[in-house]
């Protein structure tokens, strides 16, 4: 019942859709090279600036989107996503006020069936949640 509206993994689409603009002044692979290690939405880039604006672009992406919540996906033992999605979850659910689903996610696809269960269990919630605010009760 749930429909993924975006996504913001380092390869995902965002920020794939952006276009590069290129100069005559270096070759082509030297500008796009440099555009996506200063445009990435990758986690190894850890300065406290780019760590804000990760968190304020994927609250911006839930707003546009008009989502009812976040799902913050780490692959397992990459300590990069380990800090963001720690942080972004959060950040997300405190200061911005939206559900997360932190998730710890294993490279095998063994375990889909847990991943299912916890991803409908969070859809559930934030319905209930929908159902409670309608009928005037608790958030």
């Amino acid at each position: 019942g749930a429909l993924i509206v975006a996504d913001r993994f380092c390869f995902g689409s965002f920020p794939g859709r952006q276009e590069i603009i290129l100069s005559d002044t270096e070759d082509a692979l030297t500008q796009v090279c440099r555009w996506y290690l200063q445009n990435t939405e990758c986690p190894r880039q850890s300065a406290m600036h780019r760590v804000k604006y990760r968190n304020d672009h994927v609250a911006q992406l839930v707003h546009d989107f008009k989502a009812d919540g976040a799902i913050y996906e780490q692959m397992k033992f990459c300590d990069y996503w380990a800090y963001e999605r720690m942080v972004g979850s959060h950040v997300l659910r405190e200061e911005y006020g939206y559900p997360v689903l932190s998730v710890d996610r294993p490279y095998a696809i063994g375990s889909s069936g847990q991943l299912r269960t916890r991803v409908q269990a969070f859809v559930e919630s934030i319905e209930i949640k929908k159902i409670h605010k309608k009928q005037g009760g608790a958030k």
